[in-house]
């Protein structure tokens, strides 16, 4: 009988210094970074949100996990909080048409209850000009217009940004050489 030693500390999200608590892939672990280096500290990753039996947009659906949660304001009666959701993750998760199918109906529940949702492909992750146009929406979301004007004067922003991978088309195959 072969013996495997069982280390005393399993990998977990508590103990793994390369993805912090909370993350789940390296899309999150760059979208954690450029929100961070923005100045959007107060979100959550995966944060259940779950339905109300009387708030269920669909009877198959009770509750919904985004990518980032930002808390509502508490001095906003009104205010629901903001989701983020990553999509085209996998084909499994976001790749297939009943998948997204449900992120539509979710989200569309989600906007009519007054939930704000941000909603980023893997392909903006790594297009600057366009995670730009997120991060701008997200400060008129959480903060106003001010912090806007500044995400522009933010000079770690702007290099965070430029060092994202740039769009490129994939190598022509070799029947097209």
């Amino acid at each position: 009988v072969e013996e495997h030693q069982i280390p005393a500390l399993q990998p977990s999200p508590e103990n793994d210094l390369i993805a912090p608590a909370g993350e789940v892939n390296d899309a999150e672990a760059k979208l954690k970074h450029l929100l961070m280096v923005a100045g959007f500290t107060a979100g959550t990753f995966q944060e259940q949100i779950r339905f109300q039996h009387e708030l269920k947009p669909s009877p198959n659906l009770s509750s919904t996990t985004p990518d980032v949660f930002f808390a509502p304001d508490p001095d906003d009666p009104d205010d629901r909080g903001v989701c983020i959701y990553l999509d085209g993750m996998s084909q499994h998760i976001h790749g297939n048409a009943e998948a997204a199918e449900r992120d539509k109906e979710i989200r569309s529940w989600l906007r009519s209850q007054d939930y704000d949702v941000l909603e980023i492909t893997r392909l903006d992750l790594d297009d600057s000009g366009v995670m730009k146009k997120h991060l701008k929406k997200l400060g008129h979301m959480l903060v106003g217009k001010e912090f806007v004007k500044s995400l522009g004067q933010n000079a770690e922003l702007m290099t965070a940004l430029a060092q994202q991978t740039p769009q490129s088309t994939p190598p022509p195959s070799p029947d097209n050489a």
